[in-house]
Parts: C-alpha cells; sequence; structure tokens
C-alpha cells in the first residue's frame, strides 16, 4: 500500500496547496500546485509494471503495439486487432497519435493517463463551490483511481461524459455537449452520457414535491432495470449501442453473477452519503445542482445493488453515475453551517474511504483474475515492489 499512499499525499498535498493560492489569486502556484497534483498521478500509472490493470493485459498491450506496426492510420483502424477487440475510433485514434513519437508502453500508459487526469481535475474545478476540489480528489483517488489503471477505455469515457456534464450545468453547454458526443468514440456505453444529461434537464425543471417526484423515480427505475436488465441489456447490443463484447457478461465467460455483491458492506457504506444529503434537505431541494449530485449519489448505490442480481453488465453501465460521487459524496458536508461537525464528519469519512480503497485494493491482487488486478503495485522502472 505504500506507494500508493506515496503517490496520494503528494497528488493531495499539491491540490490544497494549488486551491489555497487560487484563493489569494496567485494564478503560477495555482497552476503550479494543479500540475504536479496531475503529473504525480500520471508518472505512477505510467511507471507501473505492465501487469497491474486488467484490460492492459486484455487489449491494451495489444493495441498500442499494433499501432506502433502502422505507418498509416486507416490501416491501423481496419486492422485484426481493431476488429478482434472492438476497439472504439476515438481510443484507437489516441493510441495511434501516441504511437507516433514512442514505442514504449510505459509511455503511452503515463500519456494515456495524463489526459484523463487533467480532464478529471478540470472536472473537479467546475464543482469546487460545492466540494474543494483537493476532498473530491481524494475521493477520486480512493474509488476510482485504481479503476482506471484496469479499465482504460471505459475510465476514459467515464472521464469526458464527467467533464461533460460538468461543463454543460456550469453554462458551458457547447463544449460540455461536445464532450458528450466524443465519450461513445471512446467506449461504447459512453452513450450513458445523454441518458444522464437528461436527468439533469428533467431535475431542473421540477419544481415541486421534489422528494416525491425524485423517490417516485428512483422506485420505477429500481423495478425496470431489475426486472428488464435482459431485456435492457439485448436492446443496447442489437442497436449496437454497447459493444458486443458486453454478450459475453451475459452468456459467456463473464457471466456468473455475485448475488450477494449488492448486499456487501462494500454498497452499503453508500447509505451514509445519502443521509448526508437528508441532513441539509432545505437546501437541496432549492439548488439544482446539489440535487443532482444527490440523484447521482442515490443511482450509484442502485446500480450497484441491482448488480448483485442483474449481472457485471448493469454494474458497467452505472459507473458513468457513479463517477459524480467524486464531488456528491462530500457536498453535503461543505453546506453544514455549524464548523465542529463539519470537521468531525469530514475526518470520519476520510477514514471511512481509505478503509474502502485498502479493502477494495486488496481484493484486486494480480493473478486472482476475479479482480481489477492492482494490487500490489509493482514497478520495475523504479524498482518498487510490495
Amino acid at each position: 500500500m505504500v506507494p500508493y499512499f506515496i503517490c496520494f499525499i503528494i497528488s493531495i498535498t499539491s491540490a490544497v496547496i494549488s486551491e489555497y493560492f487560487y484563493e489569494r489569486n496567485n494564478r503560477f502556484i495555482y497552476i503550479a500546485g494543479g500540475s504536479i497534483s496531475i503529473l504525480t498521478m500520471s508518472i505512477f500509472a505510467g511507471i507501473r509494471d505492465l501487469n497491474i490493470g486488467t484490460d492492459l493485459g486484455v487489449y491494451g498491450l495489444n493495441t498500442f503495439n499494433s499501432a506502433t506496426q502502422y505507418s498509416t492510420l486507416s490501416g491501423y483502424l481496419s486492422s485484426s486487432t481493431i476488429n478482434i477487440y472492438h476497439i472504439e475510433t476515438g481510443y484507437a485514434v489516441l493510441n495511434y497519435i501516441i504511437s507516433r513519437f514512442t514505442h514504449n508502453a510505459n509511455v503511452f500508459l503515463f500519456v494515456l493517463a495524463l489526459i484523463m487526469y487533467t480532464l478529471t481535475y478540470f472536472s473537479l474545478i467546475q464543482f469546487r463551490k460545492y466540494s474543494p476540489v483537493a476532498t473530491s480528489l481524494f475521493v477520486y483517488l480512493m474509488l476510482f483511481y485504481g479503476n482506471s489503471f484496469s479499465l482504460l477505455r471505459q475510465s476514459f469515457a467515464c472521464t469526458m461524459v464527467f467533464l461533460g456534464i460538468a461543463l454543460f450545468i456550469n453554462q458551458h453547454r457547447i463544449k460540455g455537449l461536445l464532450f458528450l458526443i466524443l465519450a461513445p468514440f471512446f467506449h461504447s456505453t459512453g452513450i450513458i452520457g445523454i441518458l444522464i444529461l437528461i436527468v439533469w434537464i428533467w431535475l431542473i425543471k421540477i419544481k415541486e414535491n421534489k422528494i416525491r417526484k425524485l423517490t417516485t423515480f428512483f422506485i420505477l427505475v429500481f423495478i425496470v432495470i431489475t426486472a428488464f436488465s435482459n431485456q435492457i441489456i439485448n436492446f443496447l447490443l442489437n442497436h449496437n449501442l454497447i459493444n458486443n463484447v458486453y454478450s459475453a457478461y451475459m452468456d459467456g465467460t463473464l457471466s456468473n453473477v455475485n448475488s450477494t455483491e449488492g448486499t456487501s458492506i462494500y454498497n452499503f457504506y453508500r447509505l451514509i452519503f445519502i443521509f448526508l444529503f437528508y441532513l441539509i434537505w432545505t437546501k437541496v431541494k432549492k439548488n439544482d445542482i446539489l440535487l443532482f449530485l444527490f440523484s447521482m449519489v442515490v443511482f450509484d448505490f442502485l446500480f450497484l445493488f441491482i448488480k448483485g442480481s442483474a449481472g457485471q453488465t448493469i454494474g458497467r453501465l452505472g459507473l458513468y453515475f457513479s463517477w459524480f460521487i467524486t464531488v456528491g459524496y462530500f457536498s453535503p458536508v461543505k453546506q453544514l453551517e455549524d464548523k465542529r461537525i463539519r470537521i468531525l464528519l469530514q475526518y470520519l469519512l476520510f477514514v471511512l474511504l481509505i478503509i474502502i480503497f485498502i479493502h477494495i485494493t486488496q481484493k484486486s491482487a494480480i493473478g486472482l483474475g476475479s479482480g481489477s488486478q492492482y494490487y500490489p503495485y509493482r514497478s520495475e522502472i523504479l524498482h518498487i515492489g510490495e
């Protein structure tokens, strides 16, 4: 765990310093601090051993190595590698561009991480009014940083949806729509970003009885997805709205479902963060963005709960909603008026998320096959090993 926590401490400390000087209008240190934070995460991801991260071994290395062998983009896009692994055009083009200046897989991982974490950091900045950037970064590192080692394409698409929605709701609508349109070109499930946008548009139109309407909406979503998950997934597959590889989660080698996963402690701790919104409900119902973040936190819980019976595909689709808990989890805490309670809650929740991170990471040990495989962290480049 030590390498991870060293990375996290440097990255979060740099973000804290950056925000401190942002508030004092020192643009140079603000940018420098944010850059160091992003670079720390990117370098750490880039120097890892090439057996860390499930998708890296499945298609990541093959896709990049194949790109280095082609002199034209059209030849690469029509190659057997792209067809075999069902690689989306955007991700393939990104591989090809990076392969023009390096054939080193670790440099590729660094550049891929640098782009993704830069987009993530910009997303957190869009929500700094509701959750401090360093705090949101902490949540991201605890819950999603490891996923970015394993889910190369989908993590990238989730990040683009995250930024797209963040920009859209902060009145940068054209830029936001651009990222939402691009997301499916990096992972087919990125189409879910449009659904999240529709949820946002619906929420801002609710003027009365918000809690009743939201509760009814959540119940309907739960019933429909639980009862018709196979039909929904088949519809998405048949209309090419998600990659055909997801059929493996239904009737192939990846179809096994852990029916207890949705009701495990790994899921129920999320109820704490849902409860926090009810402590400030008077403010939530008057603020569209807080209401949206509350909805995303609830969806995160529901999708993982449903995953226990409906399967992996539902869980993977739900990741697009889950990405918003990065800013959603601590947004109610910031709204609390009592400073002592606010500080106490922050520390308690920090400890809780550290425990969750350790639990998730250790479950994903290399060689187990069923996990995301990013623990223990190893790097031959810097002779790091646990």
